[in-house]
């Protein structure tokens, strides 16, 4: 369970998942995807240290390992609110709103 615990490529893609969530321009969807993320990503880790414990395999320390994840857990956060605030700020400078209930004109739907 060391893949699913401290592998980069895994994680990484909780933060593409909540950067691609800001091309909704929607800033709620935003904070919904980091939210999601952050809590799976809790229960992941909750999950492994239950069953096998959190590997140490590439840290020092126990207090090393717990400081990563926790960093980890920083950069979800972060990386949410800054999708919101880009979501916000593009919904903005578009100048249309949230785009919701739109008829489309080319397929007459």
């Amino acid at each position: 369970m060391n893949v699913a615990a401290n592998s980069m490529f895994f994680w990484e893609l909780y933060l593409l998942a909540i950067f691609l969530s800001a091309l909704q321009f929607d800033p709620r969807v935003c904070v919904f995807s980091g939210a999601l993320a952050f809590a799976q990503f809790g229960a992941l880790l909750l999950w492994v240290e239950s069953i096998w414990g959190l590997p140490m395999k590439p840290y020092d320390s126990m207090s090393h390992l717990y400081l990563v994840q926790s960093l980890r857990f920083g950069l979800i956060a972060f990386a949410t609110f800054g999708a919101a605030l880009l979501a916000s700020r593009d919904c903005r400078r578009a100048g249309r709103g949230l785009p919701r209930f739109r008829r489309d004109r080319a397929l007459g739907r």
